[in-house]
């Protein structure tokens, strides 16, 4: 079981429902073995900020297009998606962003998946 880790992908307009899923899995020795994906990151200096959510969110989005692996396998319209849902957290402007995540999380989600089969290539 020490090898074993989980990853918990999450959306901007769905992070109210993180403590909960952590919350499902009780033990500690477990919890502590979660890494948490999203289309945002929060931690210590980023935005938003849980104040309940002890552990960073991983701006998986970022971390691939930062790699430069995402650019060959997606189009421009899920790109700029995730551009306006961070311009829109940037700025503050909360109500955008939920509503920029509702209306095109999956789009993210599609993303965030490539992100996340990766990891599990690379292990």
């Amino acid at each position: 079981m020490d090898a074993v880790g989980i990853i918990i992908k999450t959306g901007y307009s769905t992070q109210e429902r993180l403590q909960a899923r952590l919350d499902a899995f009780g033990d500690a020795q477990i919890q502590g073995r979660v890494v948490l994906v999203g289309d945002y990151g929060i931690g210590p200096g980023m935005q938003p900020n849980h104040s309940n959510l002890e552990r960073p969110v991983y701006n998986a989005l970022a971390a691939i297009l930062e790699s430069g692996s995402l650019l060959s396998q997606t189009d421009a319209r899920r790109l700029q998606y995730y551009h306006n849902l961070t311009n829109a957290i940037s700025s503050g402007s909360t109500g955008l962003a939920r509503t920029i995540g509702e209306t095109y999380g999956w789009e993210l989600d599609i993303m965030k998946a490539s992100f996340t089969f990766g990891i599990f290539y690379s292990l």
